[in-house]
Protein backbone atom coordinates (compact mmCIF):
# COMPACT_ATOMS: atom_id res chain seq x y z
CA UNK A 1 0.00 0.00 0.00
CA UNK A 2 2.82 2.37 0.87
CA UNK A 3 4.40 1.89 -2.56
CA UNK A 4 1.04 2.60 -4.20
CA UNK A 5 0.61 5.85 -2.23
CA UNK A 6 4.17 6.88 -3.09
CA UNK A 7 3.49 6.24 -6.79
CA UNK A 8 0.23 8.19 -6.67
CA UNK A 9 2.11 11.08 -5.07
CA UNK A 10 4.86 10.99 -7.70
CA UNK A 11 2.44 10.66 -10.63
CA UNK A 12 0.13 13.43 -9.38
CA UNK A 13 3.07 15.85 -9.08
CA UNK A 14 4.32 14.98 -12.58
CA UNK A 15 0.78 15.30 -13.93
CA UNK A 16 0.38 18.82 -12.50
CA UNK A 17 3.70 19.89 -14.03
CA UNK A 18 2.61 18.61 -17.46
CA UNK A 19 -1.11 19.42 -17.42
CA UNK A 20 -1.01 23.23 -17.44
CA UNK A 21 1.06 23.69 -20.64
CA UNK A 22 -0.59 20.67 -22.27
CA UNK A 23 -4.18 21.87 -21.86
CA UNK A 24 -3.12 25.38 -22.89
CA UNK A 25 -1.69 23.96 -26.12
CA UNK A 26 -4.64 21.65 -26.84
CA UNK A 27 -7.17 24.43 -26.41
CA UNK A 28 -5.29 26.53 -28.95
CA UNK A 29 -5.08 23.72 -31.49
CA UNK A 30 -8.59 22.34 -31.07
CA UNK A 31 -10.47 25.44 -29.91
CA UNK A 32 -13.23 24.81 -32.45
CA UNK A 33 -13.94 21.30 -31.14
CA UNK A 34 -16.62 21.13 -28.46
CA UNK A 35 -14.86 18.19 -26.85
CA UNK A 36 -12.24 20.61 -25.51
CA UNK A 37 -14.92 22.29 -23.40
CA UNK A 38 -14.64 19.25 -21.16
CA UNK A 39 -11.01 20.04 -20.26
CA UNK A 40 -10.65 21.48 -16.79
CA UNK A 41 -8.82 24.73 -16.14
CA UNK A 42 -5.57 24.30 -14.24
CA UNK A 43 -6.91 25.94 -11.09
CA UNK A 44 -9.79 23.42 -11.11
CA UNK A 45 -7.26 20.59 -11.30
CA UNK A 46 -5.46 22.13 -8.32
CA UNK A 47 -8.75 22.15 -6.38
CA UNK A 48 -9.26 18.47 -7.18
CA UNK A 49 -5.72 17.77 -5.96
CA UNK A 50 -6.52 19.09 -2.46
CA UNK A 51 -8.34 15.99 -1.08
CA UNK A 52 -5.80 13.71 -2.78
CA UNK A 53 -2.96 15.76 -1.32
CA UNK A 54 -4.45 15.71 2.18
CA UNK A 55 -4.95 11.93 2.03
CA UNK A 56 -1.35 11.31 0.88
CA UNK A 57 0.13 13.59 3.54
CA UNK A 58 -1.97 12.23 6.43
CA UNK A 59 -1.29 8.65 5.34
CA UNK A 60 2.46 9.25 5.32
CA UNK A 61 2.26 10.81 8.78
CA UNK A 62 0.23 7.93 10.20
CA UNK A 63 2.57 5.35 8.70
CA UNK A 64 5.54 7.39 9.95
CA UNK A 65 6.98 7.63 6.45
CA UNK A 66 7.60 11.29 7.22
CA UNK A 67 7.92 13.29 10.41
CA UNK A 68 6.62 16.74 11.22
CA UNK A 69 9.47 19.22 10.81
CA UNK A 70 9.81 22.95 11.23
CA UNK A 71 8.90 23.29 7.56
CA UNK A 72 5.58 21.53 8.16
CA UNK A 73 4.88 23.83 11.08
CA UNK A 74 5.45 26.90 8.92
CA UNK A 75 2.94 25.49 6.41
CA UNK A 76 0.40 24.76 9.18
CA UNK A 77 0.67 28.35 10.37
CA UNK A 78 0.24 29.66 6.81
CA UNK A 79 -2.93 27.58 6.39
CA UNK A 80 -4.40 28.79 9.70
CA UNK A 81 -3.56 32.40 8.89
CA UNK A 82 -5.02 31.98 5.41
CA UNK A 83 -8.36 30.90 6.90
CA UNK A 84 -8.37 33.83 9.38
CA UNK A 85 -7.48 36.29 6.61
CA UNK A 86 -10.27 34.92 4.42
CA UNK A 87 -12.87 35.29 7.18
CA UNK A 88 -11.87 38.96 7.55
CA UNK A 89 -11.45 39.65 3.82
CA UNK A 90 -12.85 42.65 1.98
CA UNK A 91 -14.42 40.13 -0.41
CA UNK A 92 -14.63 36.64 1.09
CA UNK A 93 -15.53 34.89 -2.18
CA UNK A 94 -12.48 36.35 -3.93
CA UNK A 95 -10.32 35.35 -0.98
CA UNK A 96 -11.52 31.76 -1.33
CA UNK A 97 -11.43 31.35 -5.11
CA UNK A 98 -9.10 34.16 -6.18
CA UNK A 99 -9.54 37.18 -8.43
CA UNK A 100 -10.78 36.90 -12.00
CA UNK A 101 -8.14 35.30 -14.27
CA UNK A 102 -5.69 35.11 -11.34
CA UNK A 103 -7.41 32.37 -9.32
CA UNK A 104 -4.90 32.52 -6.48
CA UNK A 105 -7.33 32.35 -3.58
CA UNK A 106 -7.19 30.22 -0.44
CA UNK A 107 -7.98 27.01 -2.33
CA UNK A 108 -5.08 27.53 -4.73
CA UNK A 109 -2.71 28.38 -1.88
CA UNK A 110 -3.83 25.25 -0.03
CA UNK A 111 -2.93 23.18 -3.11
CA UNK A 112 0.51 24.88 -3.20
CA UNK A 113 1.09 24.04 0.47
CA UNK A 114 0.07 20.40 -0.03
CA UNK A 115 2.40 20.13 -3.02
CA UNK A 116 5.18 21.39 -0.75
CA UNK A 117 4.34 18.91 2.02
CA UNK A 118 4.02 15.91 -0.30
CA UNK A 119 7.10 16.77 -2.36
CA UNK A 120 9.05 16.38 0.88
CA UNK A 121 8.45 12.62 0.85
CA UNK A 122 9.88 12.08 -2.65
CA UNK A 123 12.98 9.92 -2.93
CA UNK A 124 16.13 11.18 -4.63
CA UNK A 125 15.50 9.07 -7.74
CA UNK A 126 11.97 10.48 -8.01
CA UNK A 127 13.28 14.02 -7.60
CA UNK A 128 15.69 13.52 -10.50
CA UNK A 129 12.85 12.17 -12.65
CA UNK A 130 10.70 15.19 -11.82
CA UNK A 131 13.60 17.46 -12.78
CA UNK A 132 13.73 15.65 -16.14
CA UNK A 133 9.99 16.24 -16.58
CA UNK A 134 10.56 19.94 -15.89
CA UNK A 135 13.31 20.01 -18.51
CA UNK A 136 11.08 18.35 -21.12
CA UNK A 137 8.26 20.81 -20.45
CA UNK A 138 10.81 23.63 -20.59
CA UNK A 139 11.96 22.52 -24.04
CA UNK A 140 8.37 22.56 -25.31
CA UNK A 141 7.94 26.03 -23.77
CA UNK A 142 11.00 27.12 -25.75
CA UNK A 143 9.69 25.67 -29.04
CA UNK A 144 6.34 27.39 -28.63
CA UNK A 145 8.01 30.69 -27.64
CA UNK A 146 10.17 30.48 -30.76
CA UNK A 147 7.02 30.08 -32.88
CA UNK A 148 5.41 33.05 -31.12
CA UNK A 149 8.35 35.30 -31.95
CA UNK A 150 9.42 34.11 -35.41
CA UNK A 151 6.47 32.32 -37.00
CA UNK A 152 3.11 33.22 -35.43
CA UNK A 153 -0.05 32.07 -37.17
CA UNK A 154 -3.46 30.55 -36.58
CA UNK A 155 -2.43 28.11 -33.87
CA UNK A 156 0.16 30.32 -32.19
CA UNK A 157 -1.24 32.78 -29.68
CA UNK A 158 0.95 35.89 -29.47
CA UNK A 159 1.14 38.17 -26.47
CA UNK A 160 -0.25 41.61 -27.25
CA UNK A 161 0.28 44.68 -25.10
CA UNK A 162 -0.42 47.85 -27.07
CA UNK A 163 0.30 45.81 -30.24
CA UNK A 164 3.58 44.50 -28.83
CA UNK A 165 3.69 40.95 -30.17
CA UNK A 166 7.40 40.19 -30.06
CA UNK A 167 7.38 39.24 -26.36
CA UNK A 168 7.04 35.46 -25.95
CA UNK A 169 4.73 34.14 -23.27
CA UNK A 170 5.06 30.40 -23.93
CA UNK A 171 2.31 28.33 -22.36
CA UNK A 172 2.08 30.69 -19.37
CA UNK A 173 0.10 33.45 -21.12
CA UNK A 174 2.39 36.26 -19.95
CA UNK A 175 6.06 37.16 -20.61
CA UNK A 176 6.78 37.88 -16.94
CA UNK A 177 5.36 34.50 -15.95
CA UNK A 178 7.46 32.83 -18.64
CA UNK A 179 10.48 34.66 -17.21
CA UNK A 180 9.73 33.25 -13.76
CA UNK A 181 9.44 29.76 -15.25
CA UNK A 182 12.78 30.14 -17.06
CA UNK A 183 14.53 31.23 -13.85
CA UNK A 184 13.34 28.09 -12.06
CA UNK A 185 14.75 25.93 -14.86
CA UNK A 186 17.98 27.89 -15.27
CA UNK A 187 18.84 27.55 -11.59
CA UNK A 188 18.65 23.77 -11.96
CA UNK A 189 20.30 23.34 -15.39
CA UNK A 190 23.20 25.71 -14.67
CA UNK A 191 24.07 23.99 -11.38
CA UNK A 192 23.74 20.55 -12.96
CA UNK A 193 26.29 21.59 -15.57
CA UNK A 194 28.67 23.17 -13.06
CA UNK A 195 28.56 20.21 -10.70
CA UNK A 196 28.28 17.20 -13.02
CA UNK A 197 30.09 18.66 -16.06
CA UNK A 198 27.66 17.27 -18.63
CA UNK A 199 27.35 19.20 -21.91
CA UNK A 200 23.64 18.38 -22.23
CA UNK A 201 22.98 20.60 -19.20
CA UNK A 202 24.99 23.39 -20.82
CA UNK A 203 22.80 23.05 -23.92
CA UNK A 204 19.66 23.07 -21.77
CA UNK A 205 20.92 26.18 -19.97
CA UNK A 206 21.38 27.97 -23.29
CA UNK A 207 17.90 26.91 -24.45
CA UNK A 208 16.21 28.19 -21.28
CA UNK A 209 18.33 31.35 -21.41
CA UNK A 210 17.25 32.07 -25.00
CA UNK A 211 13.65 31.56 -23.92
CA UNK A 212 14.20 34.13 -21.18
CA UNK A 213 15.43 36.57 -23.83
CA UNK A 214 12.37 35.79 -25.97
CA UNK A 215 10.17 36.71 -23.00
CA UNK A 216 11.86 40.12 -22.74
CA UNK A 217 11.16 40.02 -18.99
CA UNK A 218 13.73 42.24 -17.32
CA UNK A 219 13.10 41.30 -13.68
CA UNK A 220 13.96 37.62 -14.19
CA UNK A 221 16.89 38.60 -16.45
CA UNK A 222 18.40 40.85 -13.76
CA UNK A 223 17.73 38.04 -11.29
CA UNK A 224 19.81 35.69 -13.46
CA UNK A 225 22.74 38.10 -13.25
CA UNK A 226 22.40 38.16 -9.46
CA UNK A 227 22.09 34.36 -9.37
CA UNK A 228 25.26 33.86 -11.42
CA UNK A 229 27.17 36.13 -9.03
CA UNK A 230 25.80 34.18 -6.06
CA UNK A 231 26.73 30.87 -7.70
CA UNK A 232 30.33 32.07 -8.16
CA UNK A 233 30.57 33.01 -4.47
CA UNK A 234 28.85 29.79 -3.38
CA UNK A 235 31.07 27.48 -5.45
CA UNK A 236 34.18 29.37 -4.35
CA UNK A 237 33.21 28.75 -0.72
CA UNK A 238 32.67 25.06 -1.55
CA UNK A 239 36.13 24.91 -3.21
CA UNK A 240 34.73 23.93 -6.61
CA UNK A 241 36.53 24.88 -9.83
CA UNK A 242 35.00 28.00 -11.42
CA UNK A 243 36.26 27.51 -14.99
CA UNK A 244 32.88 26.27 -16.21
CA UNK A 245 31.21 29.35 -14.71
CA UNK A 246 33.26 31.57 -16.98
CA UNK A 247 32.28 29.39 -19.95
CA UNK A 248 28.61 30.01 -19.13
CA UNK A 249 29.17 33.74 -18.62
CA UNK A 250 30.94 34.08 -21.98
CA UNK A 251 28.36 31.96 -23.78
CA UNK A 252 25.46 33.87 -22.23
CA UNK A 253 26.97 37.22 -23.17
CA UNK A 254 27.45 36.26 -26.82
CA UNK A 255 24.01 34.60 -26.94
CA UNK A 256 22.32 37.72 -25.60
CA UNK A 257 23.93 39.96 -28.21
CA UNK A 258 23.03 37.62 -31.07
CA UNK A 259 19.49 36.65 -30.01
CA UNK A 260 18.32 40.11 -28.94
CA UNK A 261 19.59 41.83 -32.09
CA UNK A 262 18.46 39.11 -34.51
CA UNK A 263 15.02 39.05 -32.88
CA UNK A 264 14.57 42.82 -33.09
CA UNK A 265 15.75 42.92 -36.70
CA UNK A 266 13.51 40.02 -37.74
CA UNK A 267 10.24 41.12 -36.11
CA UNK A 268 10.64 44.69 -37.28
CA UNK A 269 11.36 43.67 -40.90
CA UNK A 270 9.01 40.70 -41.27
CA UNK A 271 6.08 41.68 -39.02
CA UNK A 272 6.64 45.45 -38.94
CA UNK A 273 6.66 45.38 -35.14
CA UNK A 274 7.53 48.64 -33.48
CA UNK A 275 10.20 47.90 -30.88
CA UNK A 276 9.29 49.64 -27.62
CA UNK A 277 12.47 50.28 -25.66
CA UNK A 278 10.69 49.84 -22.34
CA UNK A 279 9.52 46.36 -23.37
CA UNK A 280 12.86 44.78 -24.21
CA UNK A 281 15.62 43.56 -21.94
CA UNK A 282 18.21 45.55 -23.87
CA UNK A 283 16.10 48.68 -23.61
CA UNK A 284 15.57 48.19 -19.88
CA UNK A 285 19.30 47.76 -19.34
CA UNK A 286 19.87 51.10 -21.09
CA UNK A 287 17.00 52.65 -19.11
CA UNK A 288 18.57 51.43 -15.87
CA UNK A 289 21.90 52.98 -16.79
CA UNK A 290 20.27 56.28 -17.79
CA UNK A 291 18.12 56.32 -14.64
CA UNK A 292 21.22 56.41 -12.46
CA UNK A 293 23.29 58.64 -14.72
CA UNK A 294 21.00 61.23 -16.34
CA UNK A 295 20.16 64.55 -14.82
CA UNK A 296 16.56 65.69 -14.98
CA UNK A 297 15.32 67.08 -18.28
CA UNK A 298 12.20 67.89 -20.24
CA UNK A 299 12.30 64.99 -22.67
CA UNK A 300 8.96 63.19 -22.54
CA UNK A 301 10.75 59.90 -23.20
CA UNK A 302 13.16 60.42 -20.32
CA UNK A 303 13.31 57.53 -17.88
CA UNK A 304 12.17 58.47 -14.38
CA UNK A 305 11.44 56.57 -11.19
CA UNK A 306 7.72 56.91 -11.95
CA UNK A 307 7.81 55.19 -15.35
CA UNK A 308 10.80 52.89 -14.80
CA UNK A 309 10.03 49.16 -14.82
CA UNK A 310 6.58 49.59 -16.40
CA UNK A 311 5.55 51.82 -13.51
CA UNK A 312 6.45 49.41 -10.73
CA UNK A 313 7.84 52.10 -8.43
CA UNK A 314 4.58 54.00 -8.71
CA UNK A 315 2.60 50.85 -7.87
CA UNK A 316 4.84 50.15 -4.87
CA UNK A 317 4.58 53.74 -3.64
CA UNK A 318 0.77 53.67 -3.82
CA UNK A 319 0.70 50.21 -2.24
CA UNK A 320 2.75 51.37 0.75
CA UNK A 321 0.10 54.02 1.43
CA UNK A 322 -2.54 51.35 2.02
CA UNK A 323 -0.32 49.00 4.05
CA UNK A 324 -1.18 50.60 7.45
CA UNK A 325 -4.91 49.93 6.99
CA UNK A 326 -4.38 46.23 6.24
CA UNK A 327 -1.15 45.70 8.16
CA UNK A 328 -2.27 43.00 10.60
CA UNK A 329 -4.62 40.66 8.73
CA UNK A 330 -4.53 42.02 5.18
CA UNK A 331 -7.39 42.81 2.84
CA UNK A 332 -8.00 39.19 1.87
CA UNK A 333 -6.15 36.73 -0.37
CA UNK A 334 -6.04 38.03 -3.97
CA UNK A 335 -8.06 41.09 -2.90
CA UNK A 336 -5.34 43.52 -3.97
CA UNK A 337 -7.38 44.97 -6.85
CA UNK A 338 -10.20 46.02 -4.53
CA UNK A 339 -8.03 48.06 -2.16
CA UNK A 340 -5.37 49.39 -4.55
CA UNK A 341 -7.82 50.93 -6.99
CA UNK A 342 -9.39 52.94 -4.17
CA UNK A 343 -5.96 54.46 -3.58
CA UNK A 344 -5.10 55.05 -7.25
CA UNK A 345 -8.46 56.10 -8.70
CA UNK A 346 -8.80 55.74 -12.46
CA UNK A 347 -6.27 52.93 -12.79
CA UNK A 348 -6.62 49.18 -12.44
CA UNK A 349 -3.97 46.98 -10.88
CA UNK A 350 -4.69 43.58 -9.33
CA UNK A 351 -1.13 42.65 -8.34
CA UNK A 352 1.56 44.57 -6.46
CA UNK A 353 4.32 43.36 -8.84
CA UNK A 354 6.23 42.35 -5.74
CA UNK A 355 5.13 39.07 -4.18
CA UNK A 356 6.22 40.03 -0.67
CA UNK A 357 4.43 43.37 -0.79
CA UNK A 358 1.41 41.53 -2.21
CA UNK A 359 1.37 39.17 0.77
CA UNK A 360 1.72 42.07 3.22
CA UNK A 361 -1.30 43.94 1.80
CA UNK A 362 -3.54 40.95 1.17
CA UNK A 363 -2.58 38.55 3.99
CA UNK A 364 -0.98 40.77 6.62
CA UNK A 365 2.27 40.96 8.54
CA UNK A 366 1.91 37.62 10.37
CA UNK A 367 1.60 35.71 7.09
CA UNK A 368 4.52 37.60 5.56
CA UNK A 369 6.76 36.89 8.57
CA UNK A 370 5.83 33.20 8.52
CA UNK A 371 6.43 32.91 4.78
CA UNK A 372 9.78 34.72 4.99
CA UNK A 373 10.78 32.49 7.91
CA UNK A 374 10.09 29.44 5.74
CA UNK A 375 12.23 30.86 2.92
CA UNK A 376 15.01 31.93 5.31
CA UNK A 377 15.24 28.49 6.93
CA UNK A 378 15.35 26.78 3.52
CA UNK A 379 18.10 29.16 2.42
CA UNK A 380 20.26 28.70 5.52
CA UNK A 381 19.85 24.92 5.64
CA UNK A 382 20.47 24.72 1.90
CA UNK A 383 23.78 26.56 1.87
CA UNK A 384 24.99 24.48 4.83
CA UNK A 385 24.17 21.19 3.09
CA UNK A 386 26.83 19.00 1.51
CA UNK A 387 24.33 17.30 -0.81
CA UNK A 388 24.93 18.44 -4.39
CA UNK A 389 21.32 17.83 -5.40
CA UNK A 390 20.33 20.23 -2.62
CA UNK A 391 22.62 22.82 -4.21
CA UNK A 392 20.91 22.29 -7.57
CA UNK A 393 17.42 22.88 -6.15
CA UNK A 394 18.71 25.70 -3.91
CA UNK A 395 19.74 27.83 -6.90
CA UNK A 396 16.34 27.40 -8.51
CA UNK A 397 14.71 28.37 -5.20
CA UNK A 398 16.94 31.43 -4.75
CA UNK A 399 16.35 32.55 -8.34
CA UNK A 400 12.57 32.54 -7.95
CA UNK A 401 12.69 34.12 -4.47
CA UNK A 402 14.78 37.03 -5.77
CA UNK A 403 12.75 37.67 -8.94
CA UNK A 404 9.62 37.71 -6.73
CA UNK A 405 10.69 41.20 -5.57
CA UNK A 406 9.94 42.45 -9.10
CA UNK A 407 7.28 40.05 -10.32
CA UNK A 408 3.88 38.55 -9.61
CA UNK A 409 2.83 35.10 -8.49
CA UNK A 410 1.11 33.04 -11.18
CA UNK A 411 -1.03 29.95 -10.77
CA UNK A 412 0.81 28.38 -13.74
CA UNK A 413 4.28 28.86 -12.19
CA UNK A 414 3.92 29.07 -8.38
CA UNK A 415 3.04 25.34 -7.99
CA UNK A 416 6.40 24.46 -9.60
CA UNK A 417 8.14 26.72 -7.07
CA UNK A 418 6.43 25.02 -4.12
CA UNK A 419 7.27 21.58 -5.54
CA UNK A 420 10.93 22.61 -5.78
CA UNK A 421 10.84 24.00 -2.23
CA UNK A 422 9.24 20.78 -1.00
CA UNK A 423 11.86 18.59 -2.66
CA UNK A 424 14.57 20.85 -1.28
CA UNK A 425 13.22 20.63 2.29
CA UNK A 426 12.85 16.84 1.99
CA UNK A 427 16.48 16.38 0.95
CA UNK A 428 17.67 18.73 3.69
CA UNK A 429 15.70 16.79 6.31
CA UNK A 430 17.02 13.42 5.15
CA UNK A 431 20.62 14.64 5.08
CA UNK A 432 20.57 16.62 8.30
CA UNK A 433 18.01 15.24 10.70
CA UNK A 434 17.94 11.53 9.82
CA UNK A 435 21.75 11.36 10.10
CA UNK A 436 21.44 13.14 13.44
CA UNK A 437 18.89 10.56 14.61
CA UNK A 438 21.15 7.68 13.54
CA UNK A 439 24.05 9.28 15.38
CA UNK A 440 21.97 9.66 18.56
CA UNK A 441 20.82 6.02 18.33
CA UNK A 442 24.43 4.86 18.10
CA UNK A 443 25.27 6.82 21.25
Amino acid sequence: MEKVIQKINFISICFLIIYAPLVYFLKLIFSSFKILNGFLYFYEILYLFIPIGIFIYVYNLIKKNIKITKYDIFIYILIILGIIVTINAVDVKTSIYGAYLRNEGLLSLLSYYLLFLNSRSLKEKEIKKIINVLFIVGIFQFIYSFLQVFVRGEYVETFSLENINYMASGFTGNPNMLGSYCILLLGISIMYYLIYNSKKYLILSVIFYINLIFAQSTGPFFTLIFLLIFIIIFLHKKNIDLKKVYIILSLFFVTFILVSNVTEFYVSKVFNDKIEKGYTIKGDILNTLSLFSNSSGNDSDEVTIENYGSGRFTIWENTMKIVPKYFWLGSGIDNFGYVYNKQDVGSYCDKAHNEYLQILVTEGIFTLITYLSLLFNLFIDGIKSKNKLVWVLLMSFIGYAVQAFLNISSILVAPIYFIIMGMLSGLIYKDKYIKMEVKNDNI
